[in-house]
């Protein structure tokens, strides 16, 4: 029997598919493990897989704890920097990521975050009780997105899913990205611009770009001085994508309009974080995944990739 252990609650759909020479030890508190109760699991317990999350910070010391016995790891994640991929190369330890299961969800996310930016849903909310907001014509002015410049930062699958979408709203949409679309340039009207040049021009900013040395901060003080002191702040990225400390120096003092965030260092952010006290600092629990049949998708996949392993194990 090998085993198989899950770091977070997954939909039992994705665990009516184990095959019967596996058994599935999932962590069923309304929260991810932490470091040391996955520590403690390898320290006790045989796994042949691990299924985890962004969150799980699979290093050097739960690698050597998990041996000889860990094959398999499997993020349910784009990204994979909390894994060590150098040690589990050298340990004969498979590494999975998971990409495009999610691409739709989280584009739609991303464009529900913009919507609230631009229209200043979420004052509207606020002052839900107050009748003046209701009669006053010049409350809470929004801005139209047929006439606003959006600036998307990553063009990959997400990206060009925001971009696709965002066609329907006749913005303007310029973007930034390691390497130029020619593709999506035609396809959806993109203009391709300097990091620089995005950041004076747009109205609103998506960040959907993958976490690496070069992107790491650049979101600093020197790029929210560049924006228009209205511009919107969207991360659906990295959390350190972008600087904290100097985007709440950006949203303190005007320098920008207005930031939502899916993403913070840590999580969720304490309730006395200063971005907390900010008005125009809009705090999500990393939730852009967060619908029904991606998350079914998504573990379906992960779990795949984990039984796939093993037979080619077994085949040789």
């Amino acid at each position: 029997m090998l085993k198989i252990l899950v770091t977070a609650i997954i939909p039992q759909e994705a665990l009516k598919t184990v095959p019967e020479n596996f058994s599935v030890d999932m962590f069923k508190k309304k929260r991810t493990m932490n470091y040391s109760e996955i520590y403690e699991k390898f320290k006790n317990t045989r796994y042949y897989a691990i299924l985890c999350t962004y969150k799980d910070k699979i290093d050097q010391a739960i690698l050597e704890v998990a041996k000889p016995d860990l094959k398999v790891v499997v993020t349910m994640s784009k990204g994979t920097d909390h894994i060590n991929i150098s040690e589990c190369q050298k340990s004969g330890i498979e590494v999975y990521n998971i990409q495009n299961v999610t691409t739709d969800a989280v584009a739609d996310y991303g464009i529900a975050l913009l919507l609230i930016g631009v229209r200043r849903l979420d004052q509207i909310l606020k002052h839900k009780h107050n009748h003046e907001t209701w009669y006053y014509l010049w409350n809470l002015n929004g801005l139209s997105l047929s006439q606003a410049t959006i600036g998307i930062v990553g063009l990959g699958n997400i990206g060009k899913a925001i971009a696709q979408r965002l066609t329907g709203f006749k913005s303007k949409i310029l973007y930034y990205s390691k390497q130029r679309k020619l593709d999506a340039e035609q396809e959806y009207g993109l203009h391709f611009t300097s990091f620089e040049k995005l950041l004076q021009e747009s109205d609103a900013i998506i960040v959907c770009c993958s976490l690496n040395q070069e992107t790491k901060n650049l979101f600093s003080l020197d790029a929210f001085l560049k924006m228009k002191s209205s511009s919107i702040f969207i991360n659906i990225a990295r959390s350190e994508v972008c600087n904290q400390n100097d985007l709440y120096h950006a949203l303190n003092y005007k320098q920008i309009g207005m930031a939502l965030l899916d993403v913070t260092t840590p999580e969720p952010l304490p309730v006395s974080h200063p971005l907390n006290q900010l008005e125009n600092c809009i705090i999500f629990p990393h939730m852009a995944t967060n619908v029904t049949d991606s998350r079914i998708n998504l573990c379906n996949l992960a779990l795949q990739k984990i039984y796939q392993s093993a037979l080619s194990l077994i085949k040789y």
